[in-house]
């Protein structure tokens, strides 16, 4: 399997500047040192491959035979996730039937989509619907484990690591955030918001390893890292989700007398505000059509990028007929409605609406469901009494972590973006930990390093 990241990582530089050629000569050992790891090591195969998603991100639009990089990797992990539960993940029994909520989401979304939009459109918001659902059943069974939780744990941090390092790569190269939203980005990178929403997402693990960790300095100067790139991206629902996870970790600290955690959170605030300052104009442009929503005459459909507009319109749309309204017009009826009213075609930037246009009332209930799943599944570890304090600690996080989630879903959207593979860790991490009462990987002596505070 490191034989396998070294080539991905040599392939996607090689991508970016070479032809058909070295890509078939890079490919061919990268599809063999990865189907190796899978039959000898399914478990670390799985968590190896996600982990790897910040450098497919930073070369998603490159063609490979006339298919994206980013539509490659995806097969790959659906590849790579199908393996893993053929060669061990259905030999172990699964825990309950609260499995059966997200289970049903993938298939009702299938039902209601396939055969009422364009296939290939239909079948890429599929496959991440059913990546994210797989993947979080699967981080369940491998944190069954002491070893499988420390394993994703420190997944995590890398993954983390990795999405601030194609943070910077794209700022370099005049693809992220000032240059995006000026137009001046090439298309070969990721846009920002699926990095910003991976960081913000990432942050759990950082945010653990500062709680409990032992070398904190690293996870101060990861947080500040993360906050200047999450804020240079210019996307403003991401800016958010990421207050209220620091903020939530600044409160933790005060409550627990925590030097280090206070100085991380601290630190991370600091850097934000830097980054601010110094992109203060660009920021400001970004932040004052707010102001639309109460200027009336019309003008607060202007509001947020135009976002009031666009869900307007594709609410319209949704609700015209209760035909419309209870079985939802298939997958891209947001696109239609909204090429309709302005004369491009304009996605939702809500997960909810986007679900209501789709399969109607049922679709979006299942939808909330599967958020409720989340906050069940984390909440569970936050309040049982059988758990460590510093479990229940990482399980309130957690709880939060799935309200940043939300905050996402719901002013930009989430679920469709493979960053959103990054909360599958973190309820799957708790889901397994919840199974693992007095014995999870903090209750170790040293669980990161360092005794719990």
């Amino acid at each position: 399997m490191v034989g396998a990241g070294i080539a991905f990582l040599c392939g996607i530089g090689a991508l970016v500047g070479y032809g058909p050629t070295t890509v078939l000569g890079l490919g061919i050992p990268i599809v063999l040192l990865l189907g190796v790891g899978v039959f000898s090591a399914p478990e670390l195969s799985v968590i190896v491959y996600a982990m790897l998603r910040p450098f497919a991100d930073a070369a998603v639009h490159v063609q490979v035979g006339g298919v994206s990089l980013g539509t490659v990797w995806g097969a790959g992990f659906m590849v790579v996730l199908a393996c893993y539960w053929f060669l061990v993940g259905f030999r172990r029994p699964l825990r309950g039937y609260s499995w059966f909520v997200p289970v049903v989401f993938v298939i009702a979304y299938a039902v209601l989509a396939f055969g009422r939009g364009d296939f290939s459109y239909t079948l890429s918001t599929w496959v991440k619907i059913a990546s994210f659902v797989l993947f979080a059943l699967t981080c369940e069974q491998i944190a069954g484990t002491r070893k499988g939780q420390v394993l994703i744990q420190r997944a995590g941090v890398v993954l983390a690591i990795l999405t601030v390092a194609v943070m910077g790569l794209a700022l370099a190269s005049n693809q992220y955030g000032p240059a995006y939203y000026a137009g001046q980005a090439e298309s070969v990178t990721q846009g920002p918001h699926a990095l910003a929403s991976m960081g913000v997402l990432a942050s759990a693990f950082v945010w653990i390893g500062a709680m409990f960790g032992r070398r904190r300095g690293r996870y101060l100067l990861l947080a500040a890292v993360l906050a200047i790139g999450i804020c240079l991206s210019l996307v403003r629902t991401t800016f958010l989700a990421f207050a209220i996870l620091a903020l939530w970790f600044l409160f933790w600290g005060f409550k627990n007398r925590s030097r280090g955690a206070l100085a991380i959170a601290t630190t991370a605030f600091a850097a934000a505000v830097a980054a601010v300052w110094a992109f203060q104009d660009t920021l400001s442009s970004r932040i004052s059509d707010l102001a639309f929503l109460v200027s009336g005459g019309g003008q607060e459909l202007q509001a947020g990028s135009g976002r009031i507009g666009i869900w307007a319109t594709v609410l319209q749309s949704a609700t015209a007929t209760s035909g419309a309204l209870l079985f939802g017009q298939g997958s891209g009826a947001s696109l239609a409605a909204t090429s309709a009213m302005f004369g491009a075609a304009l996605w939702s930037h809500n997960d909810f609406i986007e679900f209501l246009i789709t399969g109607g009332v049922g679709l979006l209930l299942i939808y909330l469901m599967v958020i409720a799943w989340l906050f069940v599944s984390t909440a569970k570890l936050a309040m049982s009494p059988q758990q460590s304090p510093q479990a229940r600690a990482v399980g309130r996080l957690m709880v939060v972590m799935v309200v940043a989630f939300v905050v996402m879903a719901f002013f930009n959207g989430i679920i469709f973006f493979q960053s959103s593979m990054a909360m599958a860790m973190v309820v799957g991490l708790a889901r397994g930990m919840a199974e693992t009462p007095g014995a999870t990987y903090l209750d170790e002596e040293h669980p990161l390093g360092a005794g719990a505070e």
